[in-house]
């Protein structure tokens, strides 16, 4: 082990959250602790069409070399709230300062077999957090993992959208901390 870690506690959100359900079910020796928030799952067949439509606006956005624009689209259906100047600002700068290496979910490398069949392997302690303001697909996803991890507990971020650690940073860290027994680490 390069860092000399042993096990670890894996928190992802969105996409990570998926990559971080893919990573302990191909090696769940190493996980700790699982904690998928607003996550996607791999395997999942989206029911929304505007999803497909989103993804296809955003892969043009980025064939065409732009990616501030294909961001903006995405904040349009991900991060549509606004909550406070100040909280709005910096979810746009933290989204257009990754504009470049923008992600569209279909190149991601997927999981084969993907998790969406796999969920009652997961041994790993899981704790499975949605944003109350969130796109209802991923409510879903968010139901879907607590009925299908053995155990899994599932916690809602009241008022938050798809970014719930930036809309609701206290709220968030506090279930992820009390979930893994940690104190506050500020």
């Amino acid at each position: 082990m390069f860092l000399y870690v042993e096990r670890a506690s894996l928190v992802g959100m969105s996409v990570g959250g998926a990559i971080a359900i893919d990573f302990t079910l191909a090696n769940p020796e190493l996980v700790a602790n699982l904690v998928p928030a607003v996550s996607g799952l791999s395997g999942h067949e989206w029911a929304d069409p505007g999803v497909a439509r989103l993804d296809k606006e955003v892969a043009r956005a980025v064939e065409a070399g732009e990616p501030e624009r294909a961001m903006e689209i995405s904040l349009e259906v991900w991060a549509p709230l606004q909550t406070s100047p100040e909280v709005d600002e910096r979810i746009r700068r933290i989204a257009m300062d990754n504009a470049h290496t923008f992600l569209i979910p279909d190149e991601l490398v997927r999981a084969a077999p993907p998790a969406v069949d796999r969920l009652g392997q997961i041994e790993a302690p899981t704790l499975v957090i949605e944003a109350e303001r969130d796109v209802g697909e991923i409510h879903a996803i968010a139901k879907f993992l607590a009925e299908r991890i053995p155990g899994a507990h599932r916690r809602v971020i009241a008022g938050a959208d798809h970014v719930a650690n930036v809309r609701a940073p206290q709220k968030f860290n506090r279930l992820v901390l009390d979930f893994l027994g940690l104190e506050d680490l500020g």
